[in-house]
C-alpha cells in the first residue's frame, strides 16, 4: 500500500512538472527534540464530551474502541484549530486578510512534502474546506497535525512569499488546495510588516534569525521588537 501511494503521489507531481518536491527535506532540518515555537497545545475552548444515548439493548453498545478513535480525533482537530487560531491578527488589523492568507501558506507548505496529505488534499479546493472537513480519518487527522506543529521557519517564511509574491515568471510551482508553493523564494525584499507576520507565527527569535539573508533583514528583526504590534499587524 506504501509503495502505492508513493508512486500515485511522484505521478502527481509529475503532471504538475514538480518532481523537485522529491528532493525537499526541511523535516531533517528540524528535529523535534524540542517545540521553540511559543505555542503551546491546549486548546482555546474545551473540548465538549461526546453524548452517547442509553442503548436499548446489548446490542446498541457502541464499541469502545470507536469511542476512542472519535475523541482522538476531535482533541486532534482542536490543537489543529487552536495552533492556526493563535497565528491570526485582530480583527482590526489591516494585516488581518493577508495573515489568514499566510496561514492557509503554511497548512500547504505542511501537506506538499507529504504522500499521504497531499494525495487527500487532490479532494479539496483550499485549506479552509479541508479543515472543515469533520470526517477524515484519524490517521490523516494526526499526520496534518504533526505536519502543521512541526513546519520549520525556512518554510513559514517561504508561505510568507508565496501569499506576497504568488505570481512569478519564473521558477518551480507545484499547486497545493489551489495555492502556489514555490520552489524558490521569489528573491523580493519582504515589507517591513512580514516581519511581524513572522514572529506572530513563529516566536522564536533564534530560529527566526535563520532566514535573515541581509544586515537590513536582520536590523529589521530586531527592531521589531520595539514597535508597537497593531502596526505589525499581530
Amino acid at each position: 500500500m506504501i509503495d502505492v501511494e508513493r508512486r500515485a503521489y511522484e505521478l502527481l507531481l509529475a503532471s504538475q512538472n514538480a518532481m523537485w518536491v522529491l528532493d525537499q527535506q526541511h523535516s531533517s532540518l528540524n528535529p523535534t527534540v524540542e517545540d521553540c515555537s511559543g505555542h503551546d497545545d491546549e486548546p482555546l475552548t474545551n473540548i465538549q464530551p461526546i453524548t452517547r444515548s442509553t442503548p436499548d439493548d446489548i446490542g446498541d453498545v457502541e464499541d469502545p474502541v470507536d469511542v476512542a478513535l472519535r475523541e482522538k480525533r476531535v482533541e486532534l482537530w482542536e490543537k489543529i484549530r487552536t495552533r492556526l487560531a493563535r497565528y491570526c491578527a485582530p480583527y482590526e488589523s489591516q494585516y488581518y486578510k493577508e495573515r489568514l492568507a499566510i496561514i492557509w501558506a503554511c497548512v500547504c507548505r505542511s501537506i506538499y512534502t507529504d504522500p499521504t496529505l497531499m494525495l487527500v488534499a487532490q479532494n479539496y479546493n483550499s485549506a479552509t474546506s479541508m479543515l472543515a472537513d469533520a470526517n477524515l480519518d484519524l490517521t490523516t487527522v494526526e499526520k496534518l497535525w504533526i505536519a502543521i506543529k512541526e513546519l520549520y521557519v525556512i518554510e513559514l517564511r517561504a508561505a510568507i512569499d508565496d501569499v506576497l509574491e504568488p505570481v512569478r515568471e519564473t521558477g518551480e510551482y507545484v499547486v497545493v488546495l489551489g495555492t502556489r508553493v514555490h520552489k524558490e523564494l521569489s528573491g523580493a525584499s519582504p515589507p517591513f510588516h512580514a516581519w511581524g507576520h513572522m514572529t506572530a507565527a513563529f516566536p522564536c527569535y533564534s530560529c527566526v534569525r535563520q532566514v535573515c539573508t541581509t544586515v537590513r533583514a536582520l536590523f529589521r528583526l530586531t527592531i521589531i521588537n520595539f514597535e508597537d504590534p497593531e502596526l505589525l499587524g499581530r
